[in-house]
């Protein structure tokens, strides 16, 4: 069934499977050093500024997951003012960049390994169940007040596990029920 290989064949062998593997490495390390800013799928809005729509299917799960995920507040020289959806499968922490004012309606559900967040002081709106089913999240890290905070709203974190916000001048502790 299998002919005697002589050593060229070998050879040519060889020099494929190095070539492959070479590709492989290069396309691993590509992709594992890609900045956060290039995970992201975005849309350009009507204002001329970027919505993060999602996360990249390849970072989102397995051997290119991200522990831990920027949101950039600018992508192809244009400000990123808004999240509309981001889902994640791995264990990760996500830190929203400052410059980022809205979060959408249920932006973050069901990211149920999502297990720290931190939200800049340019937040102006959290839409309803934008944490809703993000089990492992327990607190929220807040570069603004408390004060600040409560303009936002509580409804962003109905159906959530949150049970404290950390603010720069305080902790808002959320009862539940």
């Amino acid at each position: 069934m299998f002919k005697k290989l002589d050593k060229q064949n070998v050879m040519i062998i060889a020099i494929l499977c190095a070539v492959i593997l070479v590709g492989f490495a290069i396309l691993v390390i590509i992709t594992a050093t890609n900045k956060d800013e290039n995970i992201f799928k975005y849309e350009l809005k009507a204002n001329d500024t970027y919505e993060v729509i999602d996360i990249k299917d390849t970072y989102r799960n397995g051997w290119f997951a991200r522990k831990n995920i920027v949101i950039p507040a600018e992508h192809r020289g244009k400000k990123v003012t808004s999240i509309k959806k981001v889902t994640v499968s791995a264990k990760c922490s996500i830190v929203v960049s400052e410059g980022i004012a809205a979060i959408d309606d249920n932006a973050f559900s069901a990211c149920s390994n999502l297990v720290d967040l931190s939200l800049p002081e340019s937040l102006r709106s959290i839409g309803n169940g934008a944490f809703h089913h993000c089990t492992q999240l327990t607190t929220i890290r807040y570069a603004g007040t408390t004060q600040q905070w409560g303009t936002i709203g509580l409804s962003c974190l109905s159906d959530s596990n949150v049970t404290s916000v950390i603010c720069s001048d305080g902790t808002i502790n959320i009862e539940t029920d």
